[in-house]
């Protein structure tokens, strides 16, 4: 019987075989630029960093997702888990050999282990996820709806309306959607607010570097 690990699974072993084929010195001079960071990194500053240190796409790749979502205490449990993985059957032993595993063993320890940029990272991202559902993308659908007269063989007028349809991330990673109609003093007056929210982020924005260097968290997932 094949073992057939589901689309998660499959990913992380993925990563991992790439992880373990990165050159020891690109690890090693990633995590020496990750020591070095303070403040808070983002998704984008943290991929660029992986990407000036790791040559390989796929080995970039595999290293940012690594560093985006394991814990420093994360690699012996990790280790554990390909290892059976590895052991369920002959299939997995050939995909992932013993050179490979060997390799990993030495490499995600020196890559997964406490940064403090990174922690607060990943706490940032913790805190976002826990404060509600994420917002994945907004449209807005412009038309008209018609007015007929009493028969209904003239059109009297057209209503114009907008609908606004919102896509989001549930906490359970569930994507749904909400489409509502918005007239057009409705529609002005949801620019009106998003305008002053804005106006109220910079403010924030500006506020918090004044008490905190770096301490303002932009980005997210």
């Amino acid at each position: 019987m094949v073992f057939n690990p589901p689309e998660a699974m499959r990913q992380m072993i993925e990563d991992l075989s790439a992880v373990a084929k990165i050159p020891a010195e690109s690890i090693e001079l990633l995590s020496q630029k990750l020591e070095q960071q303070s403040g808070f990194l983002t998704d984008e500053s943290l991929m660029a960093l992986v990407s000036e240190c790791v040559a390989d796409d796929a080995g970039a790749s595999a290293a940012f997702n690594a560093l985006q979502s394991l814990r420093p205490d994360a690699p012996d449990h990790i280790l554990e888990t390909v290892q059976a993985w590895r052991h369920a059957n002959e299939r997995n032993t050939q995909r992932f050999p013993d050179d490979v595993y060997d390799a990993l063993k030495q490499k995600l320890p020196r890559l997964v282990r406490e940064y403090p940029a990174v922690s607060r990272m990943q706490k940032a991202d913790r805190l976002r996820n826990m404060l509600g559902d994420e917002l994945k993308g907004v449209a807005f659908i412009c038309d008209a709806r018609p007015v007929y007269n009493e028969s209904r063989d003239r059109i009297d007028g057209m209503i114009p309306l907008t609908t606004m349809k919102l896509v989001y991330e549930r906490q359970n990673l569930a994507t749904e959607e909400i489409e509502v109609t918005v007239t057009p003093e409705q529609l002005r007056n949801l620019i009106s607010e998003a305008q002053k929210a804005e106006k109220k982020l910079g403010t924030l924005r500006e506020s918090i570097a004044e008490w905190i260097q770096g301490g303002c968290v932009e980005g997210g997932k």
